[in-house]
């Protein structure tokens, strides 16, 4: 099985565009990110470390993409540079919790990655989808769907995930 699991929702109706909900373009297909370069991520994890207290309000934060030997050599799971994004605080002050999982990563207003895993103390690195090795695969599923209105189930898989559409194959 592949690594990072992704999900795509179809909308029922159309989202109201305001001054909080907006589109975003995907990122180019297979681009580096230049390391040091700094993204804001989004979510409504826990707000410290020892506490299972959630947020009621979105939380923000700058992170820093790193280079993906800090990741190779940090972390206890395999890191894969091709589908994955190494990012962290170089001071290990701030960083992403539990409940932050699938959060945007957004880098000069592209969304670069999706909040995946990482240590669960603040240490640095973490590690996000890189979504620019999943547009290709997007742009598919959302070509061969838009016709069908159907809401699909995804399932990860290697190189690329695959997807039913059938309501009974959700378990």
């Amino acid at each position: 099985p592949h690594p990072i699991t992704l999900i795509l929702f179809i909308l029922r109706n159309k989202a109201e565009l305001n001054d909080w909900v907006q589109p975003i373009s995907l990122p180019h297909p297979w681009p580096e990110v230049p390391v040091g370069t700094e993204c804001n991520v989004s979510g409504w994890g826990r707000i410290q470390v020892n506490s299972s207290k959630r947020s009621d309000v979105l939380q923000d934060v700058v992170l820093v993409v790193m280079a993906d030997e800090v990741c190779e050599h940090n972390l206890t799971k395999q890191y894969d540079a091709v589908s994955m994004l190494c990012v962290g605080d170089p001071e290990r002050k701030k960083s992403t919790l539990k409940g932050d999982s699938g959060g945007p990563l957004v880098c000069v207003g592209v969304p670069e990655g999706i909040v995946s895993w990482g240590p669960i103390n603040r240490a640095f690195p973490e590690v996000y989808a890189r979504v620019s090795r999943f547009v290709h695969w997007i742009q598919t599923v959302m070509k061969e769907l838009k016709p069908l209105r159907k809401y699909p189930f995804f399932l990860p898989s290697s190189p690329y995930p695959q997807f039913s559409t059938r309501k009974d194959s959700v378990k």
